[in-house]
């Protein structure tokens, strides 16, 4: 996230960096991103995601974990400079 300076910052809510967190941690040790996927999926932990709609800007909603998402992140080197 972006503070109001317009410095990236971690997401002020903890659970995200968390979340977050233990999604490159268990790349680095499961090694694919569909294990990733596929662990989150039998420990039912929920992901979030931040709503960047008219109306919803910001709001943080928590889902399911797709594999598009994992890639998404693990080649964002916003998120990769950020958690890693």
């Amino acid at each position: 996230m972006y503070d109001n300076s317009g410095q990236l910052v971690l997401d002020p809510d903890e659970g995200v960096v968390a979340t977050i967190q233990l999604l490159f941690e268990q790349f680095r040790r499961l090694g694919t991103a569909f294990k990733v996927m596929s662990y989150f999926a039998q420990q039912q932990i929920p992901f979030p995601r931040r709503v960047w709609e008219a109306g919803s800007i910001g709001v943080l909603r928590w889902g399911s974990l797709n594999l598009g998402r994992i890639l998404a992140i693990l080649h964002n080197p916003t998120y990769t400079g950020t958690y890693v």
